[in-house]
């Protein structure tokens, strides 16, 4: 394949995504239930509600530390496919004020988050 195609490919899936989630993103709170050592750094495994079903996914931080188990982490999933995840940002705390989160989740984060 051509060297600028698969840039322009790659480029182009990358806003995909992007708007994608911007579009059709909905924001909740994961908790940390596992950690794991991992080559490159720790593997953070945690768990989020949708619609009353529970999810799992998990990630790697190199640089990062997430937490430990316990921690909340504000996250962003698609509704279409709910298993799709990503953590909003690593440098995010849920501050202790937020209890739960609505059971369909927020169309924008609920707060100005307090970067750690």
């Amino acid at each position: 394949m051509d060297s600028c195609f698969s840039d322009y490919y790659f480029i182009y899936n990358w806003f995909s995504k992007v708007l994608c989630r911007k579009k059709y993103g909905r924001y909740t709170i994961a908790t940390i239930y596992k950690t794991n050592g991992a080559r490159g750094g720790v593997q953070y495994y945690f768990y989020y509600f949708y619609k009353g079903k529970k999810y799992k996914g998990d990630t790697i931080s190199s640089y990062v530390h997430l937490g430990d188990e316990g921690n909340r982490l504000f996250i962003q999933f698609l509704e279409a496919n709910p298993n799709r995840c990503i953590i909003v940002s690593n440098t995010f705390l849920v501050l202790d004020n937020i209890k739960v989160a609505p059971e369909d989740g927020w169309e924008e984060l609920p707060v100005y988050v307090y970067e750690r």
